[in-house]
């Protein structure tokens, strides 16, 4: 009897306890559909039903509405496919899709058209969001204006991503401002044939920033004109990376980087690397190289190419330069026909412009009259030109190569290594845009200077990250191994570290150990399966 009534009873908690959870748990986020023969068939009414948190999903075709959004952290996405959900504006606001302050929103995979009166493809009209505002996978076209425009007063502390979007037609294709402490990333989007490509504003105010402006494409019809940037930069601070990017057209300004840091964290830490820009009138330009505080400066293995100037630095707060705080490099760049001056100092500061690439062996051409800063001068030099206040000596006398390869397997110092041992180095990686792993030269000998001793010294276009030897080396011997690689610029890198193994095993297979057998940990494996077996019994 006891024994009923304590089951009743926990039983009944069970009930209760369930009860309370699911009143005390949030409702779960709904779906709300989109389309034709849907619930829904305009997206605003959606919209206006939706909670935080819910996701519209939107289906193909054609929606001619104003869209307003005033709940925060929803998500409409094109559910099915990038494009195939079209909003076109139906003339009663100049935003297609407005994003009211302060609200949180993930937008995937529509096509936006301006219709009769849109001047914005989405426009967020900015404030102090909280939660992730995502933008992805999006096209808007033929806006006077811009495409996507989001100008924060104070986006504080958590993510803006905004990503694999084009731009196609617009006055900018993209405007972004006004960021604190966030994790920003303006990746893999591409401009075609707007005045401005994208535009990118305070990318942090002192809390502290991460900003990745990386992989995008800026491109621009000769026929159309000249525009103004391909990507203009205001601000940047602690820590931006713009690189990866190409820009390519009758831009004004490939890059255009202005204020560097004014607003963020001191100093500020910017990265300008592995950028390809050809055709605009100033590859890489800087107004205010420093600004308000000291920073770190790397610019480094980006090509510029047909362009009238460059790199050019317009100014920079005098005294900036020399203090402790600041160190600004231009480094491993490949600048090639430029038609005015390779790189042009208004500053009336040196710059270290050392270990780049002029498009000659001989060097930039630099016939400044002497004395000067600095004080030697190269007027036989057949490369792009220098200005004054460059220190350009030493200069690479090829383009910059791969980086140095690392090892992998054997392991350094290996024992009891196959006699017929694949070596395996790590993944090709460049700096330079645009550049493949063509080759690998292999050596493999008994002295560690190889010297002598060799038993594969060969160039291979198929073996390029993993070699095989062929003929069984010699059991019981030490053998020293390293490798270069070779980019489709036929530059080779430098060789790797040498690294060395002694055989002492059967043909086949890598490594030191071989396989087969039972190990000990095998054997410790199979007592308790034994143990088992036997109980059975």
């Amino acid at each position: 009897m006891k024994r009923r009534t304590y089951c009743n009873i926990f039983f009944m908690l069970v009930f209760f306890l369930g009860g309370m959870t699911a009143t005390l748990l949030p409702a779960a986020a709904a779906v709300l559909t989109v389309g034709p023969s849907e619930m829904y068939t305009a997206i605003q009414d959606a919209v206006d039903a939706a909670a935080p948190g819910d996701t519209i999903q939107v289906r193909a075709g054609t929606y001619v509405e104003d869209i307003e959004i005033s709940t925060n952290d929803l998500t409409l996405v094109s559910v099915d496919g990038p494009g195939l959900a079209v909003v076109e504006g139906a003339g009663g606001s100049p935003d297609v899709i407005g994003i009211r302050t302060g609200f949180g929103v993930t937008i995937d995979g529509f096509r936006i058209l301006p219709g009769s009166a849109g001047t914005f493809g989405i426009h967020h009209f900015g404030g102090a969001p909280t939660t992730p505002v995502t933008i992805t996978n999006n096209t808007a076209e033929d806006f006077s204006s811009q495409g996507f425009s989001f100008f924060f007063s104070n986006m504080e502390e958590t993510e803006f991503t905004f990503s694999n979007n084009t731009m196609i037609n617009c006055r900018i294709g993209s405007y972004m401002c006004g960021f604190n402490g966030c994790t920003v990333r303006i990746t893999g989007n591409t401009a075609v044939d707007c005045y401005t490509g994208m535009e990118c504003e305070e990318l942090d105010k002192g809390l502290g920033g991460d900003a990745e402006i990386t992989g995008n494409t800026l491109t621009r019809g000769a026929s159309l004109g000249p525009g103004d940037a391909g990507i203009d930069i205001r601000c940047p601070e602690d820590t931006t990376h713009i690189s990866g990017n190409k820009v390519k057209g009758p831009f004004q300004y490939g890059i255009y980087i202005e204020y560097l840091g004014s607003f963020g964290r001191t100093p500020a830490i910017v990265f300008v690397e592995s950028n390809a820009i050809a055709g605009t009138e100033y590859g890489i330009y800087f107004n205010y190289l420093l600004y308000s505080m000291p920073a770190e400066v790397t610019v480094r293995c980006n090509e510029v190419k047909n362009a009238d100037h460059g790199i050019y630095v317009a100014s920079m707060s005098t005294g900036l330069i020399s203090h402790a705080d600041t160190h600004v490099l231009f480094s491993g760049n490949s600048i090639l026909n430029a038609a005015l001056y390779g790189f042009y100092n208004n500053t009336g500061e040196l710059l270290d412009g050392k270990g780049n690439w002029w498009g000659d062996a001989g060097g930039p051409f630099d016939d400044k009259t002497l004395p000067g800063t600095p004080d030697y001068n190269n007027p036989s030099g057949t490369g792009s030109r220098v200005s004054e206040y460059v220190d350009y000596e030493p200069w690479l006398i090829e383009p910059a190569g791969a980086e140095k390869p690392a090892l992998l397997s054997p392991a350094d110092g290996s024992a009891g290594v196959s006699l017929t041992p694949t070596i395996i180095s790590g993944p090709f990686a460049s700096l330079l845009p645009g550049v493949t792993h063509k080759a690998s030269h292999w050596q493999l000998g008994t002295a560690a200077d190889f010297t002598s001793g060799l038993m594969i010294d060969e160039e291979s276009l198929s073996d390029l990250t993993a070699k095989t030897v062929a003929a069984a080396l010699a059991n019981g011997t030490g053998y020293y191994w390293r490798v270069r690689y070779r980019d489709s610029n036929d530059v080779l890198s430098e060789w790797s570290d040498t690294w060395s193994f002694i055989t002492g095993g059967s043909s086949g297979g890598g490594g030191g150990c071989e396989a087969g057998g039972f190990g000990p940990a095998m054997l410790l494996l199979m007592v308790p399966l034994c143990l088992m077996m036997k109980n059975r019994k």
